[in-house]
This record gives C-alpha cells, structure tokens and sequence, in this order.
C-alpha cells in the first residue's frame, strides 16, 4: 500500500504548507512586538487538516458516491443557516464563529458539490448529448452557488464554475453547450462592469450610454428589447434566404437565446451587486479610481511584488506587509507577500509546486479506472488550479478583487482543511487504482 502512494504529489503539498506557514510567519511578525496568533492557529488548522486527509486517504472513497445525497444535503442546509444565524466578516455573512475559532460552509460545499456533481453524472454519460439532461448538473451546482452570492461571496461563488464545466466536458456533455454556458457567464458581467464605471466615472458616460443604462434598470424595458431583438432575428434571416445565403434558423435562435439569459442574469448580478462589489469591479479595469479606498489594495500588491526583484526582500524584510500598507498580507494577498520577500525565486518555487500538484491531480484524473474517480478528481484539481489564477491574478492586478485564498498557503482554516481533505481524496483515487 505505501508504495502505491503518489509521494510526488504528497510531498508538493507538504512542501507549500511548510511555505506557506513560513510565510505567515514572517508577514505578520513585528520587531519589538508579540508574534501574531495567526500562525499559531494555522499550525492548529494544519495539524486538524492532516487528520481529515490521512482519513481520506486511508478511507474508501467510493463509498462517498453513497452517501453523497446526504452529504450535499447537509451543505445546503448549512449555506441556508449561515445566512440566518452567521456572522458578517468582511461584508460577507458566511461564517460560523465559536470563540476563537471559526467555519466557513461555502469552503465545504466546493467539494460536496463536485461529489453529489460526480455521482450523477456517471451515470448519465451517454444522456448528455442533449441540453435537458443539463437540468439536473445545473440545480446541483446552482444551488450552492446562488445561496453563496447570498451572502454575498462572489468571489467564492465563482470557483464552482470551472470544476462544473471541466467536469460535464469529462463526462461527455457536448463542446456547443458548454461554450454556451461560458458565454452566459461572460455576458452576466455586462451591466455590473458598466454600470460600476459609469458610476464611479460620471465624465465617461455619453448620452446614448446613459440612455441604456436608464433602460437596463426595468426589467420591463428589458423585456421588450428581447422581442425586438427576436423580431430582428426573423427578419434578418428572411433577408439573408433572400440574398441567397442560408443560415440554420435553429443556430440563430440559439444564440438568440444565449444572449437573453446572460442578459438576465446579467440583470439579476446588476441590481444585487453591493456598493463595494461594484468599487471592486471598476478598480479591476482602472485601480487609480479610488487610490484611497478599493484601489489601496491592488496599489499596494503591485508595489509589493515589484519590489521583491529577483531574490526578494528577505524574511521578516518585506516593508509592505510589515509595515502595515498591505491589507489581508496572510490572507487575500499573501502572495504579494511571497513574491515581496521571496522575489521571483520564490514565486518560481510556489508556482512549481502547484504545477506539481496540478499535474498530478490531471494526471490521477487520466488513469484512474472507473469514471467515478475521473470525474472526482477532475473536479478537485480544476477547483485548486481555478482559486491559484483567480488569487494571483487578483493580487497582480489583472483580475477583479474577489477575495479568494491561495490554497494551501493563505491563512483561513476552512479552505485549508477542505483543502486538504480533497487533496486526501485525490491520493485515495491513486492509491485504489492498484488495490482495485
């Protein structure tokens, strides 16, 4: 049994534990002063995580599929209490606090979701050839997701989607649906993006620009323009049968109505977007805006990943997070931190090692002997690669500030124990190919 096990992929995970905690060390500790708690409690978290992921791994994972209604079930019923009886950090009602400790369920609904996602889907492989069979993987994964923006937690929310789409791609579902879906998605953000930078950038907006958004608040105004746009279409297509080019009538509609829902939801996002949420979308296209208040944030990352140069700064030398000019420096941009005091060598380091674990993961996906497994373990490593780009690009300033951990490494102990409980699960998947 133990040389069946990926020691490659267990060593990269406790090699970017063991960075990470020197790290949150170094970026909360202050000369003259008493170390922060926060690495502390990691270490308490780390010692809780190796637990659940020796458990994992020992523990066959197949008969999880069994119990994955119940599972999932307990998630939601745990996302809808949060919102009744949670506690609001940063914003965001989506915690659990008792005493020093707290719970995050949304972090636990990332792996249930792939689960009760997995155990349908292997069953469906062959179905999935048309957009019905779709309704059901969209209410598992719908569900969770809406109840997280509830909170809200975009940026949360956010990371369900690629684990949703890799794993219908895995499971068969056609190349055309899931373009649509990502389509949708793109779309959603329409209003939001506009409307954050007409708001907060009033000289931007043209009259005939004003005149949309005005239109884009009723949705009844919205409603009409849909049916114009279907008169359109029609007549569009007449015209060009006319003219002697013939284009499917069922194309057009389709992509009608790929425009219609993302517009919808682009409606929806618009009107329950929060006032920060909204600062947070324009700083992403210009952090300038608002140097002082959403934009201090990304400003000061960038300083700090500038700053580190090849070799860095050293430990305990990184004056933006010790000197206090970086917020959340051992959480949201903790990466800052690294790349501050560890320079390029240390962002190349942790970036290798994600590789590693990546990789593998893809690589544990590919040769795993049953579907269920695939579908696991596809889903899993696509949820740690999707929160490593969104992290660092929110931290470097090309992707919107959503506040999501980098795995392993940032302090939080709700992603760090999912975390690494998921990636337990991911050994047990290696190591049941050989016991099979």
């Amino acid at each position: 049994m133990k040389r069946n096990l990926d020691y490659l992929l267990l060593g990269a995970i406790l090699i970017t534990i063991l960075f990470g905690i020197i790290t949150l060390y170094s970026a909360t500790y202050s000369t003259g002063a008493k170390t922060s708690l926060l690495w502390k409690r990691q270490l308490i978290w780390i010692g809780i995580g190796s637990i659940t992921m020796l458990f994992a791994i020992l523990f066959d994972y197949q008969t999880l599929g069994r119990y994955a209604h119940i599972i999932y079930g307990v998630s939601l019923f745990l996302l809808v209490l949060v919102l009744l009886v949670g506690t609001t950090i940063r914003h965001t009602k989506g915690w659990f606090v008792l005493g020093p400790l707290s719970f995050q369920p949304s972090e636990l609904a990332k792996i249930t979701t792939i689960l009760m996602l997995a155990t349908y889907l292997q069953n469906k492989r062959d179905r999935l050839n048309e957009l019905t069979s779709l309704i059901i993987p969209l209410i598992i994964a719908g569900a969770p997701i809406l109840l997280i923006m509830k909170q809200p937690d975009l940026g949360t929310a956010t990371t369900f989607l690629p684990a949703f789409l890799s794993m219908l791609y895995v499971a068969g579902a056609r190349e055309r649906y899931l373009i649509s879906f990502i389509a949708i998605g793109a779309l959603a953000f329409l209003l939001p993006f506009v409307r954050s930078w007409t708001k907060f950038k009033p000289e931007a907006v043209t009259p005939f620009l004003k005149m949309i958004l005005k239109y884009s608040e009723n949705i009844g105004y919205i409603l009409i323009s849909f049916f114009l746009l279907l008169l359109i279409v029609f007549i569009l297509w007449h015209l060009l049968r006319i003219v002697g080019i013939t284009l499917s009538l069922r194309d057009l509609l389709g992509g009608y109505t790929i425009v219609v829902i993302g517009i919808l939801f682009s409606f929806v996002l618009n009107v329950s977007l929060k006032d920060y949420q909204q600062r947070r979308l324009l700083v992403f296209l210009s952090p300038d805006v608002d140097p002082l208040g959403t934009g201090y944030s990304v400003i000061q990352s960038k300083i700090a990943i500038g700053s580190g140069c090849l070799f860095g700064r050293g430990l305990f030398s990184g004056t933006q997070s010790r000197l206090g000019f970086l917020p959340e420096c051992g959480t949201d941009f903790i990466f800052s931190t690294i790349s501050e005091e560890w320079g390029f060598i240390g962002v190349l380091i942790i970036f290798s090692l994600f590789l590693i674990i990546i990789s593998r993961g893809f690589h544990i996906a590919n040769t795993s002997r049953e579907i269920f497994g695939t579908l696991l373990a596809v889903g899993i490593t696509t949820t740690i690669a999707a929160q490593v780009l969104l992290n660092v690009g929110m931290t470097a300033g090309i992707l919107p500030v959503v506040g999501i951990p980098l795995p392993l490494i940032s302090y939080g102990g709700s992603s760090l124990v999912i975390t690494m409980t998921a990636l337990g699960v991911l050994l047990n998947i290696r190591l049941r190919q050989f016991l099979a």
